[in-house]
């Protein structure tokens, strides 16, 4: 499945720090198995990666903005989501399993 794809079925929670995209249904996260990996520390961006219970592997499940870093919104991140986030999972998307 492409990032992007994923995206339609996911969810976006903003919060005080930060605006997470969530790329799986959040009930079906292991949260457990929970790796983090920054994907740009200037500005504040980490991927989680988790066991997908319904699936029963490992993948990335959640993108995370961090807002003291940044100046992040729920407009710049779904921007950031849809316009680099496939280019770097297409990359690199096996470094993050």
């Amino acid at each position: 499945m492409a990032p992007t794809e994923a995206f339609r079925s996911g969810r976006i929670v903003d919060t005080l720090h930060d605006v997470q995209i969530y790329l799986v249904p959040p009930d079906d996260i292991d949260r457990n198995t929970m790796r983090y990996y920054t994907i740009d520390s200037e500005k504040g961006i980490r991927l989680a990666t988790a066991l997908v219970k319904s699936l029963q592997r490992r993948q990335p499940v959640m993108l995370i903005f961090d807002k003291i870093v940044y100046k992040w919104d729920v407009a710049k991140a779904k921007q950031y989501y849809f316009d680099v986030f496939p280019t770097i999972y297409e990359q690199h998307g096996m470094l993050f399993i």
